[in-house]
């Protein structure tokens, strides 16, 4: 008699998962693990994400179904092995290449020409009008000067209009500065109003230090952010109450709320799930239902 068939990983978790009665949205909701991952997972399509990432999210869902988790991800790291091998074996597609001509040398000496010819021009439309222009020395000195000139000289008031143009240019003037001020009042309301909303607001930011899929929600709305932020990657998030992150790889990203870093910048368990929630008082750990664990500060270290 031949052996039954073996089940694959996303078989045995499809099978475990029917048997207790639950649909996916029900996992998503309870694991806080992402449909299109749970999805993958169930089909053996393992490159939904990074394998670290998979590998993370296979362990808590196995737990989740109350299956143990190490034979399955004995079985993924050995498939895991069987893709990588053949990627590491070298092929010599040509045993003696022709050489190659280098054509760089035109292309050099025809952009050093170009770059010479710019610079030439550059320096003649800054300096060709001053290189050109005659002195004016001579053309001053040939010319007959008079420097008191009686009609130039500032005389005192007439008695024609002596307070008439001061008062005229007293009465411009406060009523521009008069103009200024109420200007300058309403803009210093207008940054008032301004700074009291965004200090109403619940901010934070995030850097990823690795590659690392992570899922906020806010304000418990539809919308959502959902992705893999590339390392060196900064982003920041504005909400009105609240925010609840969901993370695979919780030392891959640092995070701060209010401007303070959490956890020093290594927040939760590097080799669980992270997840929490954000508010303007601080930060709560939750666990894979989504309940409060414990209670953090913003700065506090788990």
């Amino acid at each position: 008699m031949s052996e039954e068939k073996q089940q694959t990983i996303g078989e045995e978790l499809s099978a475990a998962r029917q048997a207790r009665g639950l649909d996916l949205e029900e996992i998503q909701e309870q694991s806080g693990i992402s449909l299109s991952v749970l999805q993958g997972l169930e089909t053996d399509r393992f490159d939904v994400v990074e394998p670290v990432f998979v590998r993370l999210a296979l362990k808590e869902y196995a737990e989740h179904l109350g299956l143990d988790p190490e034979p399955l991800l004995s079985r993924f790291d050995q498939q895991q092995r069987q893709v990588l091998r053949p990627r590491q074996r070298s092929t010599v597609l040509l045993e003696q290449p022709k050489p190659q001509r280098s054509s760089r040398t035109p292309l050099i000496v025809i952009g050093l020409v170009v770059g010479v010819c710019c610079l030439l021009a550059v320096a003649y439309y800054f300096f060709g009008d001053k290189i050109a222009a005659p002195p004016t020395a001579p053309a001053q000195s040939a010319a007959p000067t008079q420097i008191d000139t009686p009609a130039q000289t500032i005389s005192p008031p007439t008695e024609s209009q002596p307070v008439v143009a001061l008062s005229d240019t007293l009465l411009v003037q406060s009523s521009t500065e008069s103009e200024a001020s109420e200007a300058h009042a309403i803009a210093d309301t207008s940054t008032i109003a301004a700074t009291a909303q965004t200090a109403a607001l619940v901010v934070l930011e995030l850097e990823a230090r690795d590659s690392t899929w992570v899922q906020i929600r806010w304000d418990g709305a539809v919308e959502n952010f959902e992705g893999t932020i590339a390392p060196g990657e900064r982003r920041r998030f504005e909400a009105r109450d609240h925010f609840v992150v969901l993370s695979t790889n919780p030392h891959g990203i640092r995070y701060w709320l209010g401007g303070e870093l959490l956890g020093g910048g290594q927040l939760g368990d590097p080799n669980q799930v992270l997840r929490f929630r954000a508010t303007a008082d601080g930060i709560q750990i939750l666990g894979s239902n989504l309940q409060p664990l414990t209670e953090q500060a913003p700065d506090a270290q788990p």
